[in-house]
């Protein structure tokens, strides 16, 4: 996913000390990244790697030797900071940060570090701006494929075993056995199937499982004749949060064994982060 925040002052403000700048202009808003216009503060609501680039044009700062600028992460100039500083009252303090995000949600402020008010230039039509923006990748997708098998399943739900990883995979955690795990948080599309066949006549359910929970919005049923060819299929999309560990679970009404694949058709579940 990729966030961006552009922030421009043009109004003739004064700074006070530990304060921040309120930049009343949004020009671009984008992502998991929201700013207040009455406090100025940002908040960061999704994980990445962020880059921060901003400048004020100053009039004067009063008494002192010179200006100092900081951008505060989660209101602490004593932390996590980062200065932009000038030996000089009238001068363009500019500065930049690459921060990692890692717990949700995070803030970030502009803060005037000076011991006196600052006094924004008042012949610049842009006296200050700000700009945020994600450029990493934070794609998460990938997979299980189910191979030839037999299951001997009742109405306790069991995980079918995964035979295959997906041949591309990027943000997915595979170490323990037969099981996704997700190290993204966000919004993923999944899709599950199965195809295969009993002996006996019964009602046989595919379910995705979320931390060994069945989930009844993914779970389907079909009451199959013996012999007959089933194909369950699935489609939806859900919030997944880091440590998530998806399976694929299999049940029937009463004791049966299923076949999995048929002609070469088994089965999947794939998941793939969209926001």
């Amino acid at each position: 996913m990729y966030s961006n925040l552009q922030l421009v002052l043009d109004d003739n403000i004064v700074v006070q000390p530990n304060q921040n700048i309120i930049f009343n202009n949004i020009i671009n808003s984008k992502g998991g990244v929201l700013y207040d216009t009455l406090t100025g503060v940002i908040t960061i609501n999704q994980q990445g790697s962020y880059y921060i680039n901003w400048y004020i044009a100053l009039q004067s700062v009063m008494q002192g030797s010179g200006s100092s600028f900081a951008l505060a992460i989660n209101d602490s100039v004593n932390t996590q900071v980062f200065y932009g500083s000038s030996s000089i009252k009238t001068e363009q303090i500019t500065g930049s940060a690459l921060i990692e995000v890692v717990t949700v949600p995070t803030t970030i402020e502009l803060k005037n570090v000076n011991s006196n008010n600052a006094f924004v230039a008042t012949t610049f039509p842009a006296k200050a701006n700000l700009t945020l923006f994600s450029q990493f990748d934070e794609q998460a997708f990938g997979g299980l494929f189910y191979h030839t098998q037999t299951l001997e399943v009742d109405s306790t739900p069991i995980v079918v075993p995964s035979g295959l990883i997906t041949n591309q995979s990027q943000n997915i955690n595979y170490s323990t056995p037969n099981t996704l795990t997700i190290i993204k948080n966000g919004i993923y599309e999944i899709n599950t199937a199965l195809i295969g066949y009993s002996s006996q006549t019964g009602v046989f359910i595919l379910s995705l499982g979320i931390n060994g929970t069945l989930q009844p919005n993914f779970s389907q049923y079909i009451n199959a004749n013996a012999d007959q060819t089933v194909t369950f299929t699935s489609s939806n999309f859900v919030e997944l949060f880091v440590g998530d560990e998806l399976t694929l679970l299999f049940s029937a009404g009463s004791l049966s064994e299923f076949n999995i694949g048929v002609l070469g058709n088994l089965g999947y579940l794939l998941v793939k982060k969209i926001y």
